[in-house]
């Protein structure tokens, strides 16, 4: 996929800027740790892990069931009509078999496995082929779960704002704290792999890099 064709996809689908900057930090953490990883001799497409990170919530206004003021503010009709149509079409599904399946419906298949693998309770799938597994599958997923909108925070506070969220829609899973201790398990080897510590993936530190 070239570059033009990723920003293609994007205005296509009206993708508001909250998102697009959620997107970018997820793509900034995990290409950083993507090259962390590859200085100690992990094999990893960086070119397609940024295109997943970039793509992997294209499809997340079909989750959006009311638009709040602040982005009807910014919204055209021509948004409005897109986000609609997402929600009818892909709502049942969510956003992340949404995003996967238009990934693969235009050919882009590794794209779409990877961005697939990034669901919240990936880690724990029954079925081990649908967890994440190479390392552009795992960086999307922990890098997501690092990225709080559009600032790199802690995975204790990101999930505590995630099950805040569940709890308001009454949607707490019933294997929540085995999905969270999974995380910090991959958290472990990722930084592990890459030698280094949690606490130095930061705002400060990643901005340097």
């Amino acid at each position: 996929m070239t570059e033009k064709q990723l920003q293609n996809l994007l205005k296509e689908f009206r993708v508001p800027a909250h998102i697009r900057a959620h997107m970018e930090k997820v793509a900034m953490l995990a290409r950083w740790l993507g090259s962390k990883l590859k200085k100690r001799g992990h094999k990893i497409d960086v070119i397609r892990l940024r295109q997943a990170c970039l793509l992997h919530d294209l499809a997340k206004m079909c989750e959006i069931t009311q638009f709040d003021a602040p982005l009807l503010a910014t919204a055209t009709y021509a948004d409005v009509t897109v986000w609609k149509r997402l929600a009818k079409k892909y709502a049942k599904v969510g956003h992340v078999k949404a995003a996967s399946g238009i990934m693969g419906s235009i050919g882009e298949e590794k794209l779409a496995k990877i961005i697939l693998k990034h669901r919240f309770d990936a880690l724990i799938d029954p079925v081990p082929s649908k967890r994440p597994s190479t390392w552009e599958e795992k960086l999307l997923y922990y890098a997501d779960k690092r990225v709080m909108h559009d600032k790199i925070v802690t995975l204790k506070v990101r999930l505590k704002d995630g099950n805040k969220r569940y709890i308001k829609k009454n949607k707490v899973p019933a294997n929540n704290a085995g999905m969270e201790k999974a995380v910090y398990t991959l958290e472990n080897e990722i930084c592990l792999a890459a030698g280094i510590r949690p606490e130095q993936l930061s705002e400060t530190k990643i901005g340097r890099a």
